[in-house]
């Protein structure tokens, strides 16, 4: 497995998170259903594994948490990440952000 952390050091990553997320990111398969197919199941995988390996050090380091918590924090981001920006993107593409903005501009009045 030498050649794998060499790999992931090369982008950047640590082992731990990213396993944790790819695990995470597989098991998510069984929950969110708009990811279908191949391409979906490969998308959930590789978007668990990047969001666990990226995030979860950040959020370690910016929470000054244990750094025992980075394979548990991997796994949750990895399962529960791809639901997540899911949300975010619907949030994004539903919002009247013209209203939103007029709103704010009249409270400044």
């Amino acid at each position: 497995m030498h050649w794998l952390e060499e790999l992931l050091a090369a982008v950047g990553l640590t082992k731990a998170p990213f396993v944790a997320g790819f695990i995470g990111g597989v098991i998510s398969l069984r929950f969110v259903k708009d990811l279908q197919g191949l391409t979906g199941s490969l998308i959930a995988i590789a978007g668990g594994a990047a969001t666990g390996g990226y995030v979860a050090p950040a959020v370690v380091e910016y929470w000054k948490l244990s750094e025992s918590a980075i394979g548990t924090l991997g796994f949750l981001l990895g399962m529960f990440g791809l639901s997540f920006a899911s949300a975010v993107y619907v949030v994004i593409t539903t919002t009247d952000w013209k209203a939103v903005l007029a709103s704010l501009l009249s409270r400044r009045g």
